[in-house]
């Protein structure tokens, strides 16, 4: 599974305390190992068709599948993210 990194994602990222950058650090690598998506702890977002998110504390990744990539599209706190989501 491929995994791309959006410009967006990156902002997001950096604009994140020092602590929170650390357990995405983890998450990210965690997305980056797993074989399949069955390995992650994953919703479906509403409202779009291939679109999920993954949790790490108050804070969630949004990811966009396309074909068999992953998008690591937003970040962000868990009210925030569906506001800037995609």
């Amino acid at each position: 599974m491929n995994i791309t990194i959006e410009n967006s994602f990156v902002k997001d990222a950096k604009k994140l305390s020092k602590e929170v950058q650390a357990d995405l650090q983890t998450e990210i690598f965690k997305i980056e190992n797993c074989s399949d998506l069955s390995q992650l702890k994953f919703k479906k977002m509403v409202g779009f068709k291939n679109a999920i998110r993954v949790r790490f504390g108050n804070y969630r990744i949004g990811i966009v599948i396309e074909n068999d990539t992953l998008k690591l599209t937003r970040v962000g706190k868990r009210g925030d993210i569906y506001k800037a989501f995609p």
